[in-house]
């Protein structure tokens, strides 16, 4: 999905910011290109995906608040509901969103301190916390705030049963992270590093077959369900759209 000149700026001190205040920490993001995201398997479901420590994930939609209306200037239903889904299977995705006019890392010259500062001026919000285009500003957490909280995006237990598998954002499409987080604990223990490499291979199709769902089925056993939901809310969300 292409953004605003706006939501550009907005995105840009996000990653900047996250770079600088966690440096220390081996941060690692990747911004994909609009036509790489969407709503399929192979897809990014976010505009921002990270690694921090090997541990935690991060993946922020982000938007752009008009501060003058209190309104974000651009929310598509369709978008919101796919991201639903996302938060429902425990995947750590959220909205990110300017909550001032102007951030500390688009001023001249900047305090010392900007890291930091633009941090605590980025709203983050739960796909299910924020159901329309005009955000609750003052019940969101800032960036800083979940950033700092010892558990947010924690996914070591989970990433640690993938033998390595998620060492770099960019493999953080949507496939790995229904197979990251919609997946039980106990069918991803249970796999061989082969057996992983086969699914991950599998999963990076656009859309899967009925030949290998089944192949995902052998693999995952009803574990596999959670593909086919998938599916089924994509073809939902597809029918609804208007037309032209």
């Amino acid at each position: 999905m292409s953004m605003t000149t706006r939501e550009n700026v907005v995105q840009s001190a996000i990653e900047h910011a996250l770079n600088a205040y966690c440096d220390h920490a081996g941060m690692r993001l990747f911004r994909p290109f609009a036509n790489q995201q969407g709503e399929n398997l192979r897809s990014y479901c976010a505009d921002v995906l990270g690694l921090l420590d090997d541990s935690r994930v991060i993946l922020l939609e982000v938007k752009e608040l008009d501060c003058e209306t209190g309104k974000l200037a651009r929310f598509e239903p369709e978008q919101h509901a796919a991201c639903c889904q996302f938060e429902q299977l425990g995947v750590p995705l959220g909205y990110a969103y300017n909550a001032v006019a102007e951030l500390e890392y688009d001023l001249q010259p900047r305090d010392a301190e900007w890291p930091r500062i633009t941090l605590t001026q980025v709203n983050r919000s739960t796909p299910g916390k924020l159901p329309s285009n005009t955000p609750d500003i003052k019940h969101h957490q800032t960036l800083l705030s979940w950033l700092t909280c010892a558990d947010s995006g924690d996914s070591t237990k989970i990433l640690g049963k993938l033998h390595g598998f998620v060492r770099h954002p960019e493999v953080l499409r949507n496939g790995m992270l229904v197979l990251i987080y919609g997946v039980t604990e106990n069918a991803l223990a249970m796999l061989a590093p082969k057996e992983i490499d086969a699914i991950v291979k599998t999963l990076n199709s656009s859309k899967l077959t009925a030949k290998q769902q089944e192949k995902l089925t052998t693999l995952l056993g009803e574990s596999a369900d959670v593909f086919k939901r998938f599916d089924v809310l994509k073809k939902k969300n597809r029918l609804r759209r208007p037309k032209i």
